[in-house]
């Protein structure tokens, strides 16, 4: 049984986050039970791109600086590591630590900001799909990694959080690679556990204060939560995480592969109750894989209409600017400016959502015919569910 630490935080100030820190890692029994004088210990944020933090889609300055100066307290190195979407290197390295507030938390703790681009291949005899893998430098060389995510929906893959969050120890353009080789739900859930497994950190911790709702992980809207959560298992932590949004561990593709694998049993909370912090009406990201779930039809005709009711994204032309960010992180490369706007083939599009996650500007929605409603009506007997 893996133990989860469920403590509530209001806000990000700096006594609120030390109260509810120390009491989490209390209830785990200690950050010294893994940090020792003289390590090396990586902390990995959650830094999807370029964003403030009160837009909600990174880990939160104050989270990391109170875990950072609790490291260096013990005598520890602590360098913070990350690998946003898109490219990847130093200039782009010191504009999100600028933006998410990481340098001026360096700045306060004596943290140190990783601008090693440089990686290493790492092998797993224990991966499901994915055995050979680049890892980012200072989290392959690191002694101790401490995982510290942020809670959000995702549209690929229903959840964002612990485990999800190493899928940035990944360099660069390679998860745009990994996104077009493994394109199906479970595949990909698959990859994130392999990655999670060869990552292997330590502990957990998910900023949970505020997280963000609807078109997650990058331009959904923020939801104050009040919650950090804490624990030596990423899918333990993630399974209680979900719980507060109202989720079943099944309808998480990445805890139903932990599942399979054994990786994740019972779970049980310390501290405080899920119950007493449940997200009421949290909006889920729009479902991304289009399929007919309960529909009456044969398989050879069921297979084409949810390809062709599938949702898919749509690049609203008044948002748009033509910058390019969305051309650049495609993984299928069926996206190009024309005059001045951004134009996707749909019928090559893989459906990632990766355009929609890294638009700076919320010109990327997901999109569905109107069909679709009527098709699961007529063919479930159900009520047309609302989607974008």
């Amino acid at each position: 049984m893996e133990k989860v630490a469920l403590v509530s935080c209001a806000d990000y100030e700096k006594k609120t986050v030390d109260r509810a820190l120390d009491e989490a890692l209390s209830l785990l029994g200690g950050l010294e039970q893994w940090v020792r004088p003289g390590m090396r210990v990586a902390i990995k944020p959650n830094l999807v791109h370029k964003s403030r933090p009160e837009q909600c889609a990174v880990t939160h300055p104050a989270i990391v600086a109170a875990v950072a100066r609790r490291v260096i307290a013990l005598g520890a190195e602590a360098v913070l590591a990350e690998s946003p979407g898109g490219v990847y290197n130093q200039s782009v390295l010191k504009g999100v630590y600028a933006a998410s507030g990481m340098q001026e938390a360096a700045r306060q703790t004596g943290m140190q900001l990783n601008f090693d681009c440089s990686q290493q291949t790492v092998h797993s005899e224990q991966a499901a799909v994915y055995r050979e893998m680049p890892i980012l430098t200072p989290l392959a060389q690191a002694d101790l990694i401490i995982n510290i995510a942020k809670l959000k929906s995702h549209t690929l893959t229903v959840y964002s959080g612990a485990t999800k969050n190493l899928y940035g120890a990944i360099p660069g353009l390679v998860k745009a690679e990994l996104h077009f080789r493994f394109q199906s739900r479970e595949a990909f859930a698959d990859m994130l556990v392999d990655i999670a497994q060869a990552v292997a950190p330590q502990l957990s911790i998910i900023d949970g204060v505020w997280g963000m709702e609807g078109e997650g992980p990058g331009t959904g809207d923020p939801r104050h939560m009040g919650v950090i959560l804490a624990s030596a298992s990423p899918y333990a932590a993630d399974d209680a995480a979900v719980r507060l949004l109202g989720f079943e561990r099944g309808e998480i593709p990445v805890l139903a592969a932990a599942e399979k694998r054994g990786l994740l049993g019972q779970v049980q909370v310390a501290g405080e109750k899920i119950e007493d912090h449940l997200v009421e009406a949290f909006v889920r990201a729009s479902d991304s894989d289009g399929s007919l779930a309960g529909a009456k039809l044969p398989g050879w005709l069921a297979r084409p209409i949810s390809r062709w009711l599938a949702l898919k994204p749509k690049i609203v032309a008044k948002r748009c600017v033509g910058c390019g960010i969305c051309v650049k992180v495609c993984p299928a490369h069926v996206i190009k400016i024309k005059g001045g706007k951004a134009h996707i083939a749909k019928k090559n599009c893989i459906r990632c959502f990766c355009c929609m996650e890294f638009c700076p500007k919320k010109a990327v929605v997901p999109y569905r015919p109107w069909l679709f409603r009527a098709a699961i009506a007529l063919t479930s007997g159900r009520k047309g569910e609302k989607h974008a």
